[in-house]
């Protein structure tokens, strides 16, 4: 697997490539048991062979392929590791970008809420400003008193609402 396929995967993907290698070293671990147990056959067929020659040859090739399994094991590992630490520093830093894109939307959008509601108010502060003014006009005029009763409440409101 490449670099760029690793650095690809999700995290599930991770977690099953390290469930993988789990059940691969489980695998090695039974082969080496069983290389051991080899080994004990081979120590048998030893001391019933009489060549100590013949013994060392038999000896050295489990030996030899018990240290090349172990090697390869210890290489798969530390690639994994290695490739998992990245891919962890690959994700806090997306996480860490989104994370600040979110903060600023969030303030744009907190920005206009507010400055709506400034200009609400303020359209509520002018509009009673100016009943208040009819109203001060009319203590001497009683038709604009009735006129403004029974006038059209939803005129002021559209003004607002434009």
């Amino acid at each position: 697997m490449t670099e760029k396929e690793l650095k690809r995967l999700n995290r599930r993907e991770l977690l099953e490539i390290l469930l993988l290698q789990s059940k691969k070293i489980d695998r090695m671990q039974s082969e080496i048991e069983e290389l051991q147990r080899e080994l004990e056959k081979k120590d048998l067929k030893i001391s019933e062979s009489g060549s100590i020659a013949e013994a060392s040859i038999r000896i050295n090739n489990v030996f030899a392929d018990a240290q090349i399994a172990a090697d390869q094991y210890l290489k798969n590992v530390h690639n994994l590791h290695a490739d998992t630490e990245e891919e962890c520093r690959i994700l806090r830093e997306k996480t860490e970008a989104e994370c600040e894109e979110m903060k600023k939307q969030a303030k744009e959008q907190a920005d206009k809420y507010f400055e709506q509601t400034r200009r609400i108010i303020g359209c509520g502060v002018s509009d009673i400003n100016k009943r208040l003014k009819e109203m001060a006009d009319m203590i001497f005029d009683r038709g604009k008193v009735e006129e403004l009763l029974n006038g059209d409440k939803d005129e002021t409101q559209e003004e607002c609402n434009t």
